[in-house]
């Protein structure tokens, strides 16, 4: 069964929380480099950088690139350990 979220508040608490109880493996795609720095804005990059760091989590990203992501992915990289 699919279940469509419109309310924006319940759809970024469900993803946080998503993030929150992966064990293994986070898999994202953003569309644009915009969608990946509304998510920075919201802190769902902190949380893959503590999943990966703390818990070991493995975390791959898929998005366009610019200047700021890519300073944002390189920071990632350096910090995680993990290309």
């Amino acid at each position: 069964m699919t279940e469509v979220i419109r309310n924006q508040k319940a759809v970024e608490t469900l993803f946080i929380d998503m993030v929150k109880a992966a064990e293994q493996e986070i898999l994202l795609i953003f569309p644009t480099a915009n969608s990946f720095l509304r998510e920075e804005r919201l802190g769902i990059i902190h949380l893959l950088r503590y999943g990966a760091i703390e818990r070991g989590i493995d975390i791959k990203i898929l998005t366009p690139n610019d200047g700021e992501v890519q300073k944002i992915i390189q920071d990632l990289v350096e910090e995680t350990g993990k290309q």
